[in-house]
């Protein structure tokens, strides 16, 4: 290649559903990469691609390069009815046998794909990381909830799905991406800014269901391709998402009926870690005292009425801007603080918020009150709640709260 490095490289992790015939899962992540790959090659941007089956223990891999020619069956081949015995006669795409959530096939399409970007195109100033499949907030990804397969295990005995310390482990090659992108549903969390604080500088990810429709990547990949500053970047990135995701028919829940909201912010790891390990620590220290003092009504009702609504969100999830506001708003001095605290953190976090008024930029897991039916809910036997308990977040002292949320006998409900 001429020319001189990319100024970016972009690194694509799927997860679709292998059966013999199209699900909805695989017919989105199939528009999806068509739209990526095309935009890549236009903008000259190189593009590695890893593709898994949830209910298989293999997956697809490819590389594709500024100077290598679109072909027909560049991204249909992973899904073809039998997508592994068309791979034995295309080059362009290699097998991979290991299962989706497993973290060290992450780390080795992570590690390969950058050595081999760099060996053949020279050092790129900026690696993006694109996730495309189930988000389970702080449980992991590429879980499905309602999934007849969800019941598959791993050999511990665990639902099968990746972990957010393995996404960390698995993104990391040495050095942090740049940008992370996540099309998954829940996952713009504290759990996971303090999961990805060694692995990932920018993170951009959706506080709720992150819908199906696929992207507009000509426009998103402009944007990349021009390198330079990550804030500025993400920043773009985001303002486009948003613009894009406010037009009627770009919300798909995979149905044909938009979500109603479906909020992405943009943020800055290392900033919002410094900035929120003070007033989460006060948080949480305040929340033990309440438990057993006369400021139990005020905060409970201000992380009550923090949750996103049940109307048309996750019970399980808190929004900490809307926190911030109804500590602002309690009579309590203490609260008061705590509020003003929590938005200067948010602040210095968020790089730019496009969801709207309801939704601030970052949410946490809250557990959810009895008869809520929530989506993220650590309840679900088949989960480890100590490995939430284990999460990078526990040094505030968050997780030991969220899983024993502040209750009242007289007044047991959620906000509707």
């Amino acid at each position: 290649m001429t020319g001189g490095a990319p100024k970016c490289a972009v690194l694509a992790y799927l997860v679709a559903k292998y059966t013999p015939q199209a699900t909805d899962l695989s017919k989105w992540v199939h528009l999806e990469l068509v739209e990526l790959r095309a935009a890549a090659k236009q903008f000259g941007v190189p593009l590695a691609v890893q593709v898994f089956y949830r209910n298989r223990r293999q997956g697809m891999r490819a590389l594709f390069l500024p100077d290598s020619e679109i072909r027909d069956g560049d991204c249909r081949a992973p899904f073809d009815p039998d997508p592994f015995v068309n791979c034995a006669h295309d080059p362009t795409w290699a097998v991979v046998p290991a299962l989706p959530t497993d973290g060290d096939a992450l780390r080795d399409f992570t590690v390969t794909a950058r050595k081999q970007i760099s060996e053949r195109c020279g050092i790129p100033a900026c690696h993006v990381g694109f996730f495309f499949g189930h988000g389970y907030g702080p449980m992991g990804m590429f879980y499905a909830k309602h999934d007849k397969d969800a019941a598959r295990q791993r050999p511990d005995g665990r639902p099968d799905y990746l972990r957010l310390n393995e996404l960390a482990y698995g993104v990391n090659a040495g050095q942090p991406l740049d940008l992370l992108v996540l099309k998954s549903c829940h996952l713009q969390l504290l759990e996971t800014v303090y999961e990805l604080q060694d692995s990932v500088s920018y993170l951009i990810a959706c506080q709720e269901s992150a819908a199906l429709s696929k992207w507009p990547w000509l426009d998103l990949m402009s944007i990349l391709a021009l390198g330079g500053n990550v804030e500025s970047m993400s920043r773009a990135f985001v303002d486009n998402l948003g613009n894009f995701l406010k037009v009627d028919g770009h919300r798909d829940g995979g149905s044909g009926v938009d979500i109603a909201q479906v909020p992405y912010s943009a943020i800055r790891i290392k900033p919002a870690i410094e900035a929120f390990e003070k007033p989460l620590r006060a948080l949480v220290s305040e929340m033990r005292v309440a438990k057993t003092g006369p400021g139990f009504s005020d905060l409970r009702e201000a992380l009550e009425e923090s949750r996103h609504r049940k109307s048309d969100g996750e019970p399980g999830l808190i929004d900490v801007g809307r926190l911030a506001a109804n500590l602002q708003a309690s009579g309590n001095a203490t609260l008061k603080g705590l509020g003003e605290d929590l938005l200067k953190a948010l602040n210095a976090a968020v790089v730019l918020d496009k969801s709207n008024d309801r939704y601030s930029g970052v949410s946490a897991y809250y557990k959810p009150r009895p008869g809520s039916s929530p989506f993220v809910d650590f309840s679900d036997d088949r989960f480890n709640v100590r490995l939430y308990e284990h999460l990078k977040l526990k040094v505030t002292g968050w997780p030991s709260m969220a899983l024993t949320p502040l209750v009242s006998i007289d007044r047991d409900v959620n906000p509707t």
